[in-house]
């Protein structure tokens, strides 16, 4: 509960607060991610990877807010260039995969959450209506999908990666999203089908956004991303399924012309 209070609650304090407690959760998230990939043999130089990382994601914060030039996004080339000048010197056993998962923590944890500040930081100023109902959505759908795939589940989804998620859970997270989309209408209005498309894209993309977190542990062989929460794994873990949702919910928002 406290997790949930912390998250909603940067969103409603504010274009600062959101930016603080995001930069946060990203740098929590790199640094478990690098973490866990490291267990595979590679040696990615976190010193570096983590604060470059964050820099992204401060960016990012800057200038949804309007408060730095696009041109500003340039710094970005030079960084990724000395990622692969310092691997050279640093003389490491496996460069490619160090250069290479360096790299990927930039798109899979950075990116997301930096395309949420452009989601809350919207051309007709600060919002937190999609920000909270995203993250609404993609809680509902992780809570139906378990107590329906615990209670009925029968078939399996992709045992080779999550031997405990069903088909039956699915439907059931689609069906609570649906049921939370249809409440965020009531609350904030406009178009019923837009909020339940958006219910549908966050429901099918958590989903596979959690299996694509399964799918890294399994192959370094951790059961959990951290242990920053003491039964529920890590930061990480509990950031899974937004990380996949929230780009394509943004997409989705994009292409309506929502934001």
């Amino acid at each position: 509960m406290v997790f949930v209070a912390v998250v909603l609650g940067a969103a409603l304090f504010g274009p600062w607060a959101f930016a603080l407690v995001f930069a946060a959760i990203t740098a929590i998230c790199l640094m478990e991610f690098y973490h866990m990939v490291n267990k595979s043999g590679a040696q990615v130089l976190m010193a570096w990877a983590v604060p470059v990382g964050v820099a992204m994601f401060a960016w990012a914060a800057l200038r949804s807010m309007q408060l730095l030039p696009g041109g500003t996004a340039y710094a970005v080339i030079p960084a990724m260039g000395l990622t692969f000048v310092m691997e050279l010197f640093r003389a490491k056993e496996q460069p490619l995969h160090n250069i290479g998962l360096a790299l990927l923590g930039w798109l899979y944890v950075v990116a997301p959450m930096a395309l949420l500040c452009f989601m809350v930081n919207t051309p007709d100023g600060y919002t937190h209506k999609y920000l909270i109902s995203t993250l609404l959505l993609v809680w509902s759908n992780d809570t139906g999908a378990y107590l329906l795939g615990m209670a009925v589940g029968r078939h399996k989804m992709f045992p080779r990666i999550s031997p405990k998620k069903s088909w039956e859970g699915f439907a059931g997270g689609l069906a609570t999203t649906a049921l939370v989309a249809v409440a965020l209408w009531r609350i904030f209005g406009g178009e019923l089908p837009q909020w339940l498309m958006l219910g549908a894209v966050v429901g099918v993309f958590g989903v596979l956004g959690d299996l694509v977190e399964s799918m890294f542990k399994r192959a370094v062989g951790v059961k959990d991303s951290g242990s920053l929460m003491p039964g529920h794994g890590g930061l990480l873990d509990r950031f899974d399924a937004l990380l996949l949702a929230a780009p394509m919910a943004f997409v989705y928002l994009k292409l309506m012309s929502i934001i």
